[in-house]
């Protein structure tokens, strides 16, 4: 029950966050005046594929942290995993 109100809230906080960044790249954008089609299409495709790494790496993470519950390990053993993967992410991704 805990780990389904937990993914819960974090899937609505992820869709806040990415509502909250949408809302004020138009909002600069448009204060600016630099705002066009050409270039808001540009700037989204260019995050989606800046983002393409840590999706695959979120991928991975999911599906082992399933593979290791699965198994009745201590939970809490989890999440230092989690950190460490998403760093050597972050790290594999700016080089």
């Amino acid at each position: 029950m805990y780990l389904t109100a937990t993914l819960t809230s974090t899937i609505i906080i992820t869709f806040i966050v990415l509502i909250t960044g949408i809302v004020l790249f138009v909002g600069a954008g448009i204060l600016t005046g630099s705002l066009t089609y050409a270039s808001a299409l540009n700037s989204m495709g260019s995050g989606m594929s800046g983002m393409f790494e840590t999706m695959i790496v979120t991928i991975l993470v999911a599906a082992n942290i399933a593979q290791i519950t699965s198994v009745s390990i201590i939970p809490y053993l989890i999440y230092p995993y989690v950190l460490i993967v998403f760093i050597a992410a972050q790290i594999i991704r700016e080089k």
